[in-house]
């Protein structure tokens, strides 16, 4: 639930890995990267009518062999050369609509549990690069006193 009379509230979007996906027989993508950029343009726009503070995350980079390997659809394929395509679209709108991003730069493949999907470990390095991005912003007007991920690593 957002909470509209707070000016303190944030709002993070992720998407797109799920979009890095080409028809297996004709590599045509599956849906059109215009299109992408289309929905992108439209999340960040409805989330700026809930809140000033929105945040878009790029896409881990995918182990394309693993992720192709352990697909459940045959007719699709997954293409890391998409996911970058994709979050080049995320750059590009972010920095058109003012739009804090933040990147997943060298994202370690270990971390996915189907080479496309982040692992326990893999969602808990992403938290410690958005905790910063909310320090370093001072989003929330938050701190974090302990470490509450301790007991998981």
């Amino acid at each position: 639930r957002i909470d509209k009379s707070r000016d303190d509230s944030v709002i993070f979007i992720m998407v797109g890995t799920n979009d890095a996906t080409v028809w297996a027989d004709s590599r045509q993508t599956k849906i059109p990267l215009e299109q992408s950029k289309m929905n992108v343009q439209q999340l960040i726009q409805i989330a700026k009518n809930y809140s000033k503070n929105v945040v878009v995350i790029e896409n881990p980079s995918i182990d394309e062999k693993t992720a192709n390997e352990y697909r459940f659809d045959k007719s699709v394929l997954y293409s890391e050369n998409h996911v970058e395509d994709l979050n080049q679209i995320l750059r590009d709108v972010c920095v058109a609509s003012s739009t804090d991003l933040i990147s997943l730069p060298n994202y370690d493949h270990s971390l996915l549990e189907d080479g496309r999907h982040p692992s326990q470990c893999g969602h808990l390095k992403i938290f410690e690069i958005v905790k910063q991005h909310i320090l370093s912003k001072r989003l929330l007007g938050m701190t974090f006193p302990h470490d509450p991920w301790a007991e998981v690593r």
